[in-house]
């Protein structure tokens, strides 16, 4: 076997499914990153420069870059070809330096970011930390070798060691994590074909349980592309306010809301046809245990609900934190984000269940109802400002109760 045997099997093998996610979540980072680092906006050494002073910035930074590269790296450790890799007369240290090198790859964006700031050894330890406690979340947290790795070199960069101790600390605690990972990895996926275990509580929380576990297994790029999308818009209002003369000569939530109307409806709305199709699937399930149609439509309500708040709460926490808005200000832009995505993910999943119950696959009128009340909910900010959101909370919990009282009364 040619020494470069390894790697040319791991690249085949291993690296495809990482370098086919990774590209796509470089791709959707691109424009976020576009409109962040632009001629007029932050720089690269400013990133370097509040990296070095803020404990906060670095802990949302290592938690940011692991749980973007957690996707990326879960299906190239746990692809059919690895268990042949594991069986040849290899020694282990050049796939460990493999998979260390691959989870390093995946955090490209941030080493050239701190890069390009002229803070080298600050890319090394973040890019090592982040790619360490990927790995550890990728294999399972099944190990404690492979935590303890992760959470020392976590806890060495969020506390600010100098970096020319927690970079070499972090290459090290990165390949006891990679270790563990190529190691625990057939496990993890040994276990996925387990029988899923039984949810304890009432039938409405275990189907929430349900949707919000299909959401995150099978749709995991689409989740960090909404991620993308939300800091996106977050971004974009920020210099919107930036640019129109600051908080005080501006609306900030109105423009907030203005920016994320649009986002958060595609959001919403592929979350509504994931879970009424994962709703769908279950039926015969659901019938079977007697779960009841109001129990199926506050399953349905939760998981869109928590999935709108999260992206909603993500679009105002990027447009408010990172200007140091007004505490005041910052709450008020949270709390609109959070009721405007709620009331419109309760909206559509009244429309999804309106067009989408008797032609599962004709998806036309549900995206055409989606963009109508798109735009409509775009004049009514325009309008009213942030208390159209407010009222189309109202609205959207009358709808809501309204179509659980009707199913039942026409199921009766």
């Amino acid at each position: 076997m040619t020494p470069w045997a390894p790697v040319v099997m791991f690249a085949s093998t291993a690296g495809r499914p990482i370098a086919i996610r990774g590209g796509a979540v470089i791709a959707g980072l691109a424009l976020p990153a576009a409109v962040l680092f632009g001629p007029q906006a932050v720089q690269p050494s400013d990133v370097a420069r509040w990296f070095d002073h803020y404990t906060a910035f670095r802990a949302f930074l290592v938690v940011a870059a692991a749980v973007f590269a957690v996707p990326v790296l879960a299906p190239g450790l746990v692809a059919p070809g690895t268990t042949f890799c594991r069986s040849l007369p290899v020694a282990r240290v050049q796939w460990i330096s493999l998979t260390a090198a691959s989870a390093l790859a995946v955090q490209a964006p941030v080493l050239i970011l701190f890069c390009a700031g002229g803070a080298v050894a600050d890319a090394g330890a973040l890019g090592c930390t982040a790619a360490a406690v990927a790995l550890t979340l990728a294999a399972g947290l099944r190990d404690v070798q492979g935590i303890a790795a992760a959470a020392t070199a976590s806890i060495a960069v969020v506390v600010g060691m100098r970096s020319t101790l927690s970079a070499p600390l972090a290459v090290v605690m990165l390949g006891l994590a990679a270790r563990v990972a190529w190691i625990r990895a057939p496990e993890r996926a040994a276990r996925r074909g387990n029988p899923p275990k039984l949810v304890r509580g009432p039938p409405w929380y275990a189907l929430t349980v349900v949707h919000g576990l299909r959401l995150l297994r099978k749709d995991t790029v689409t989740l960090v592309c909404w991620v993308s999308l939300a800091v996106g818009t977050g971004l974009i209002a920020a210099l919107v306010v930036k640019n129109r003369g600051g908080v005080a000569a501006t609306s900030p939530g109105m423009i907030v809301l203005l920016a994320a109307t649009l986002p958060l409806v595609l959001v919403n709305a592929t979350t509504c046809q994931r879970v009424l199709d994962n709703e769908r699937r279950l039926r015969w399930v659901l019938d079977v245990t007697g779960t009841s149609r109001w129990e199926r439509h506050a399953a349905a309500a939760v998981a869109v609900s928590a999935i709108a708040v999260l992206a909603a709460a993500l679009v105002g926490a990027t447009a408010a934190l990172p200007a140091r808005w007004p505490t005041q200000t910052t709450a008020r832009c949270l709390l609109s984000c959070t009721v405007w995505g709620v009331s419109l993910g309760l909206l559509l999943i009244a429309l999804g269940r309106r067009f989408l119950r008797d032609r599962p696959k004709d998806v036309a009128d549900h995206t055409l109802g989606a963009a109508v009340l798109g735009f409509t909910a775009l004049a009514l900010v325009a309008l009213f400002g942030e208390e159209a959101a407010y009222a189309a909370l109202g609205l959207a919990v009358v709808v809501t109760l309204r179509g659980c009282s009707a199913k039942e009364r026409k199921d009766s």
